[in-house]
């Protein structure tokens, strides 16, 4: 599933996406269901970056809803010029949903990148 994509001031590759359960949604029946993406994220730019500014969501293909997510796996924190790190970001979506664009943001106001992603 590797992608890479230049965002502003970041080189982005999707590693892997994949449902998960965590205690609070492993429930029988339960309407919502946890997915995770694992990122590695370098920061391309001649300057300290923040990752925390970036912005992540799934846009589910079939309604158009959108779901917020969070980066977790770094430290939170300045990134150096030229350096990386692994993340996972993680959303909670409606169980019978599969078929997502995962959209990033930053905060430059450059257009989205995207990338299509199934569960």
């Amino acid at each position: 599933m590797k992608k890479v994509a230049a965002a502003y001031t970041w080189s982005l590759t999707v590693d892997s996406g994949v449902s998960h359960t965590s205690l609070f949604l492993n429930v029988p029946d339960s309407p919502v269901k946890g997915v995770a993406v694992n990122v590695t994220v370098k920061n391309v730019s001649n300057e300290i970056q923040f990752p925390d500014t970036l912005q992540w969501a799934l846009i589910d293909k079939s309604t158009g809803e959108t779901y917020t997510g969070t980066m977790h796996g770094f430290v939170n924190g300045a990134i150096l010029a030229g350096n990386s790190f692994d993340a996972t970001i993680d959303f909670q979506v409606p169980t019978y949903s599969n078929d997502f664009t995962l959209t990033l943001t930053s905060p430059a106001g450059v257009d989205p990148v995207t990338w299509d992603i199934r569960f």
